[in-house]
């Protein structure tokens, strides 16, 4: 199934790492503090970032995210706004 955003939305794959604390016991991803990171799938076609390309990566707050599962794997739906940068590979 391919998934276009609309207006000024991006469809992300989130990267997700796994952090561990000092005595060795491994913190999910909704314990992490700070930005998270994801890869571009698709761009909205209201969107008015022009260095953002697909497969970018880039850091955003998952707290403002929509997720959605398709064919049982997780996206995320961002606002271009809400991207705070990107990592041009």
């Amino acid at each position: 199934m391919e998934i276009q955003p609309l207006g000024k939305r991006i469809l992300v794959k989130e990267i997700g790492h796994e952090e561990q604390t000092k005595s060795g016991i491994v913190l999910p991803d909704s314990y992490k503090e700070g930005p998270d990171m994801g890869q571009v799938l698709a761009i909205g076609t209201g969107s008015e970032e022009p260095d953002l390309q697909v497969k970018d990566v880039i850091l955003f707050d998952r707290q403002l995210s929509t997720k959605i599962t398709i064919d049982h794997t997780d996206y995320l739906i961002i606002q271009e706004n809400d991207i705070l940068a990107i990592n041009k590979r």
